[in-house]
């Protein structure tokens, strides 16, 4: 079972992932002023701070540059206790305490489902529940256990975890497999993830060095392109800049290439890795990171129904990478030549869709790997006036990386367990808006889970090796986060009259938007 404090995080990246892979794309922006220079058809000028795109979060009409200040503001102390700040009340601390290490949780469900140390709510069709309430607190966001009818208030969360059996319901014994659901939800007085999605594509048009020749000839060379995107970062963003470079080495940001009639083809393609020493006043996540990163690999790439790439994000033993393609600034597929391979797409105004995700992970030591391969979901997109829904799938069971006199024992105490798994298991991340200016952001996630006892020891096994990210290294993750968050504040605060400014601009050419 996930530890019930993870919801807060999980939730949050749940809404940033979907809003990085679906940001890329929008129809038009005329707020900004004539460029200095002419930009091809597409992009926004670099004359135009980098924080414009926040303009979008507010509903289209006057000013709107000072509301979408106004709701950004209005949320800053919320983000930071979430993220950075949980505080679980003693009861809740002791439900943590009484659940298995949350790495074999999906393995060990069945085993804990009548367990008395757990503080279930036994509903009478034999599901037992747990629930969690959150609020912010000052600077904290405090969690606690709750009754099963408790209500979310303004700014507040509830999270449940159930296991219903498969069969016939028992509550004193435990059950062969339990369909196991996890969700929770935000009730935000702010925008939601469609707000996102429509800043992350406004953004997607700043993504450029120069827009000039010489172009690239392959991706990876850091040149003059690469050279002018930074330099605008460090001009709207000087606070977060130095602190991206005190902690991280660029070896490349974007690769410029002719394109075609409509413009250049710009492969944003970040690379990048933590500096030697750059962690040494976060200690813990410095041993952590020294100890996994240089023996863990993990690719993501986003696909369509052709098999064309969208997008790619990967962790190689130490170097990242994050790419896509933009043309005009739109979403274009790519090949494995990072080649397009298709017609730039503007999602910012596409109502439904579906994407693909593949990930695979590996981690090696004593020259021995594991993993998985081939963790394939399938995501259906939907948008209308009331907000967004995505729903996502698991294809079918992932592949296991063993050693081969291993590979053979491994596939037979898991088969059984990933198939269940794989057959049934859905997520889900909703954001409404309720029409009195109020949001209601929710995730949700369910799943066959067989009880395999030759499985949970090799689970335990991974518990041991998981140990090492514990409650420091946490703890550290959120001391360096909020350095950078910080420093992004700082400058968006830095940006406030440039970006009020745009409301004028707005009024004299008539934009009403």
């Amino acid at each position: 079972m996930p530890r019930l404090p993870a919801i807060r995080l999980n939730f949050v990246f749940l809404i940033f992932y979907s809003g990085l892979i679906l940001f890329f794309g929008i129809d038009s922006i005329t707020l900004a002023a004539p460029a200095i220079e002419p930009v091809p058809q597409g992009f926004l000028p670099p004359t135009l701070t980098l924080f414009a795109p926040s303009i979008y979060l507010a509903p289209p009409g006057s000013d709107r540059a000072s509301r979408s200040i106004a709701m950004f503001d209005s949320q800053i102390g919320f983000y930071r206790a979430v993220l950075f700040h949980p505080d679980l009340s003693t009861d809740l601390q002791n439900l943590v305490d009484a659940m298995p290490p949350h790495e074999s949780t999906l393995v060990r469900a069945a085993e804990f489902y009548a367990n008395p140390d757990i503080p279930w709510t036994r509903m009478p069709d034999g599901v037992h529940v747990v629930t969690v309430a959150g609020v912010r607190s000052d600077d904290d966001y405090t969690y606690r256990s709750a009754p099963v009818d408790t209500k979310i208030t303004p700014g507040g969360f509830i999270g449940r975890f159930a296991l219903r059996p498969t069969g016939t319901p028992s509550t004193d014994q435990n059950p062969g497999s339990v369909v196991g659901t996890l969700g929770g939800e935000f009730l935000l007085d702010s925008y939601g993830v469609d707000g996102l999605i429509d800043v992350a594509a406004a953004a997607l048009r700043q993504c450029y060095g120069d827009l000039h020749g010489p172009w690239d000839v392959e991706p990876g060379s850091f040149n003059q392109h690469d050279r002018a995107a930074l330099d605008r970062i460090r001009r709207d963003m000087p606070d977060l800049s130095a602190q991206l470079h005190r902690y991280f080495r660029v070896s490349n940001v974007v690769d410029e290439f002719a394109g075609g009639p409509a413009g250049p083809d710009v492969l944003f393609n970040l690379e990048f890795q933590v500096r030697d020493g750059a962690l040494a006043k976060f200690p813990h996540l410095e041993g952590f990171y020294t100890r996994i990163g240089p023996r863990a690999h993990v690719l993501v790439t986003v696909e369509d129904d052709a098999s064309a790439r969208w997008a790619i994000i990967e962790f190689d033993r130490g170097l990242i990478r994050i790419v896509f393609l933009d043309s005009a600034g739109m979403l274009r597929p790519f090949n494995a030549q990072y080649a397009a391979a298709g017609d730039p797409l503007a999602i910012a105004a596409i109502d439904r869709g579906r994407y693909h995700v593949d990930m695979s992970f590996d981690y090696t030591r004593f020259g021995l790997s594991f993993g998985l391969e081939h963790v394939s979901f399938v995501t259906d997109y939907h948008r209308n006036a009331d907000g967004v829904r995505f729903v996502t799938h698991m294809t079918g069971p992932p592949t296991i990386v063993a050693p081969p006199v291993l590979r053979s024992v491994v596939d037979y105490l898991a088969d059984q367990f990933l198939d269940s798994l794989a057959g049934g298991m859905s997520a889900g991340l909703t954001s409404r808006n309720l029409g009195d200016g109020r949001v209601a952001v929710s995730a949700d996630w369910s799943a066959e889970l067989q009880y395999s006892p030759g499985l949970e020891v090799l689970a335990r096994v991974g518990d041991s090796i998981a140990d090492a990210y514990n409650a420091e290294v946490r703890a550290d993750e959120r001391r360096l986060a909020e350095e950078l968050f910080d420093a992004v504040i700082a400058d968006y605060r830095r940006a406030g009259p440039t970006l009020r400014a745009l409301d004028n601009r707005s009024e004299q050419s008539g934009d009403s938007r």
